[in-house]
């Protein structure tokens, strides 16, 4: 017998004697203080029973009584036994008689492992009917002494006689006259016609001439009702029954001792399937509802289960009903339509106070609060509920919901006790269902991770690609340069092939470094009205070239009223040319691409539309995932990092706007649709006589500018290259320059030289670039303290930028850097110190 601790202390507080042996050795697991001062005995938890009765013969009837319930698994109920026990311990065996009752609990495969022993010393009992038989004086006093009533009844004459002890079993009053249809009115309804049916069976001797039978009275006077163990016998004369004598006696409280013993029997039974049904599911569906399936119709007629809805009423997740239609109605009328979260009673109440409710007598109000409107309520009042109890479902101080029992079918009204095994049910599934639903949030968690660790692997795969394959080019024209075998029409096409890959590959870098941004959440916006049919035409001249190259059309329609967003210029032109990009390299040749900005009511919209390969439902959900592409096998048709729509999307959400992707499926095109609102709505303090900020143009080869001529530029790097590099690109555009191969170098020729810029990579091994400036900026200014200093650094991220800022350089430029960019950054450096 499996029963937690709780369960064993009610027994122990039972009143009635009752004990509990389990296993093969019979040893005792209970035995409640009434039992013990029964048996005249203490000390019995742990002992053998037969040792326990060590003075009964091994065939004792009490042992062959016990050992067939374990044998046979049938109850034995109400079954006298003579037991002669040493019950003063004083070695003299005294004849007791005991009124049995044996209850076996059954385990999860069937078998009986322990009995449940209630036992009622019905001796006194006994000695007053055997007093009875010898003088019925003395009958009459014991009977008066112990509460048996005695009657007579003459058949012939209907003449029938109650003692005042019969009287008050029936609740009649002492005077009042008795007759036979008197007796039958005094019996429950139920009782009457087999109680009546056994009377006239005694009257005929071929019967038995008497009967010994239990039923129930309801008080004449007094409604009481009462259970009753009747006797009679018939006297005869001739064949013909002239008397008809007997006894009854109180048993209601033995009756109602086995009730609460099998009542009990059954909350036992209950909890252990209960146990079962959450032990053995993991989902956590199919946990509630093996739960449910125990406790309807045991616990009751119905079982809701309600989960707490942040801002209002809990909603129901799970219901059972005995009645499959009102289960079917409880479903649409509270599982779709919900409750009323202002509800007095039930669950919305239960779940807002963390405090149980028991409802004996459901009142209609209940149902009203809890209807939406009259139609509502009347689904509710079609259910009809009797009688409800809920208890919350509360895990470590946190509700998680309520668990609510109804009673619909039956005239039963819950109570007191019901509220407790409710509580105890209840307890137990929120603890197992918060169990379940973590477990299956830890699954799914770790399903994502490892679909994410794949993903990464697959990134990491395609990302070693890509940047290998622009890599292979540039080595192998590089060695083919340095060879001298190339003409001059092969050197250009070298060089403009080496110059291609490695923008590609500075692209890749860049998508990369975006990515690490967004998780990191250090992409920051430089924000101001920007026109974005000025910056989608910027991203347009971008893009053409390469879709010529593929012989792809170009065509686009482009509002020049469309209105100002709020925004990031250069990244929105990220955002139109990651788009365009993507449509062209998707596109067969011969396909179209059409490029679209137009006002449409509060935002601006921008949409990329193509013909090209379109994009499988499938993989339409999962487009704007990072890492994420439809073909990441090493036969992909086309190549890329799967980054661009993944920063496109976040781009867009950071500039308060939104993006969708369409695409009717494989061959048929797709269409991605970008809106961001228009200036006015992101920012009220916009000046509305601003005017948008163009879309800063696309890197183009430029002339060196002139301005550079006599500037003098000390150039600090550990790689020669790069070194080599930027002195043979300053000095084609007319600046002397002075180099230095680490930082100390590049402090003693800024003292010596005295320059009139600056330019230093950060990482360096000796001392870096932070370390540089701030001893330039330590100098005084006459020493040059003030010099200008530009970073170039392959450090590119934002924090990156702003320690070099807060260092002392007064701009940062990311490698790869080309010529334009870094005389251009030179001019304005020049422009803004007057040098």
């Amino acid at each position: 017998m499996t029963a937690s601790k709780a369960e064993y202390e009610l027994l122990m507080r039972a009143p009635f004697p009752v004990s509990v042996v389990e296993g093969e050795g019979r040893v005792y697991a209970l035995a409640n203080p009434a039992y013990e001062q029964m048996v005249g005995r203490t000390g019995l938890v742990g002992r053998a029973f037969r040792e326990v009765f060590s003075e009964l013969p091994d065939d004792a009837p009490m042992f062959a009584m016990l050992d067939g319930v374990y044998r046979d698994g049938r109850a034995v109920v109400a079954e006298e036994l003579k037991v002669s026990l040493d019950r003063a311990g004083d070695g003299q065996l005294v004849d007791t008689h005991f009124l049995f009752t044996f209850q076996p609990v059954r385990g999860a495969t069937g078998e009986v492992t322990a009995v449940v022993t209630l036992a009622i010393d019905v001796s006194e009992r006994r000695r007053l009917e055997e007093a009875l038989s010898r003088s019925e004086q003395r009958l009459r006093l014991a009977t008066e002494a112990s509460g048996v009533g005695i009657w007579d009844y003459e058949p012939p004459t209907g003449q029938l006689q109650w003692d005042t002890r019969t009287r008050e079993l029936f609740g009649l009053a002492p005077d009042a006259p008795v007759d036979y249809p008197v007796f039958l009115s005094g019996l429950h309804p139920d009782d009457r016609a087999r109680v009546d049916a056994a009377v006239q069976a005694s009257f005929d001797p071929r019967g038995g001439g008497g009967y010994d039978i239990e039923y129930r009275t309801v008080g004449l006077s007094d409604g009481v009702e009462r259970w009753i163990s009747a006797r009679g016998r018939s006297l005869f004369d001739g064949g013909t029954a002239r008397r008809f004598v007997g006894t009854v006696l109180d048993i209601t409280e033995r009756v109602r001792a086995g009730e609460r013993l099998t009542a009990l029997a059954a909350e036992l039974r209950l909890m252990v399937d209960a146990g079962a049904a959450l032990d053995t599911a993991l989902d956590p569906d199919a946990m509630v509802a093996r739960f449910l399936q125990v406790v309807v119709p045991a616990a009751a007629d119905s079982c809701a289960l309600f989960l707490r809805e942040e801002g209002s009423a809990p909603r129901m997740v799970a219901v059972r009903h005995v009645d499959p239609g009102k289960e079917a109605l409880l479903r649409e009328a509270v599982g779709r339509r919900g409750l009323s979260a202002s509800a007095t009673h039930g669950p919305a109440a239960v779940v807002r106070t963390g405090r149980p409710e028991l409802l004996a007598v459901v009142p209609r109000e209940a149902r009203v609060s809890a209807a939406h409107d009259a139609e509502h309520l009347a689904m509710l009042d079609e259910v009809g509920t009797r009688s409800a109890l809920t208890v919350p479902l509360t895990v470590n101080g946190q509700v998680l919901g309520a668990l609510t029992f109804g009673v619909s079918e039956s005239a039963r009204r819950l109570g007191d006790g019901d509220l407790r095994l409710a509580a105890e049910l209840g307890r137990r599934l929120a603890v197992a269902f918060d169990a379940s639903r973590l477990l299956e949030a830890t699954q799914r968690e770790r399903r994502r991770a490892e679909e994410a660790n794949r993903a990464k692997d697959e990134f990491l795969s395609i990302a070693s690609h890509e940047l290998r394959t622009p890599l292979n080019a540039i080595l192998g024209w590089a060695r083919m340069l340095r060879s001298g075998a190339l003409g001059p029409d092969k050197r250009e096409r070298a060089l403009e092939t080496i110059e291609r890959n490695a923008r590609v590959q500075a692209q890749l870098v860049e998508d990369i470094l975006d990515v690490s941004r967004i998780i990191t959440g250090k992409l920051r916006l430089d924000v101001a009205p920007v026109d974005l049919s000025s910056v989608a035409d910027a991203a347009l001249d971008v893009v053409r070239q390469a879709a010529d190259a593929r012989g792809v059309r170009l065509s686009a329609v482009l509002d020049p009223d469309a209105g100002a967003v709020y925004g990031d210029a250069a990244r929105l032109q990220q955002v139109v040319w990651n788009l365009l990009s993507n449509a062209v390299k998707f596109t067969p040749r011969g396909g179209r691409v059409q490029l679209r900005v137009r006002r449409v009511d509060s935002s601006v919209e921008v949409t990329v539309a193509d013909d090209g390969q379109g994009i499988d439902p499938r993989f339409l959900p999962h487009v704007f995932e990072p890492f994420r592409q439809a073909d990441a096998s090493i036969t992909r048709s086309h190549g890329g990092l799967g980054l661009g729509l993944a920063i496109v999307k976040h781009l867009v959400e950071l500039h308060g706007g939104r993006v969708e992707a369409h695409s009717d499926g494989a061959g048929k095109g797709a269409t991605f649709t970008v809106r961001v609102p228009v200036a006015s709505l992101r920012r009220s303090s916009i000046d509305p006589t601003a005017s948008p900020t163009p879309a800063p143009p696309s890197p183009r080869p430029v002339e060196c500018p002139a301005e550079l001529d006599g500037l003098r530029v000390l150039v600090v790097d550990d790689e020669p290259d790069t070194r080599e590099l930027m002195e043979l690109v300053l000095q084609g555009a007319g600046a002397q320059v002075t180099t230095a191969c680490d930082a100390a170098q590049g402090f003693d020729a800024l003292v010596r030289e005295r320059p009139d810029v600056l330019v230093s990579d950060i990482g360096m091994p000796g001392g870096d670039g932070y370390a540089l400036i701030r001893r330039v900026r330590a100098l005084p200014t006459a020493e040059g303290g003030a010099t200008p200093a530009i970073a170039v650094t392959a450090y590119a991220q934002g924090e990156d930028q702003r320690r070099a800022l807060e260092a002392g350089f007064d701009r940062h430029l990311c490698k790869p850097v080309d010529a334009p960019t870094l005389t251009a950054a030179l001019v304005a450096l020049r422009e803004s110190v007057g040098a």
